[in-house]
């Protein structure tokens, strides 16, 4: 286990390393697939479309 403190002051404690992912940038879950993590990605940007991957929404 792992505690941070987030930029409001809250204290977050998680299993370390994290085993899901959840990308915002398209460009950084284009990486991700590169880096081979397609399977810890569980949620990724609702418009993002890459060549041989799935398309559909997470």
């Amino acid at each position: 286990m792992r505690t941070i403190t987030d930029h409001l002051g809250r204290e977050i404690t998680f299993p370390y390393p994290p085993k899901r992912i959840v990308s915002l940038v398209p460009a950084i879950t284009e990486t991700m697939y590169h880096l081979q993590l397609a399977k810890e990605i569980v949620g990724r940007p609702f418009l993002y479309i890459s060549k041989g991957q799935d398309s559909k929404r997470s």
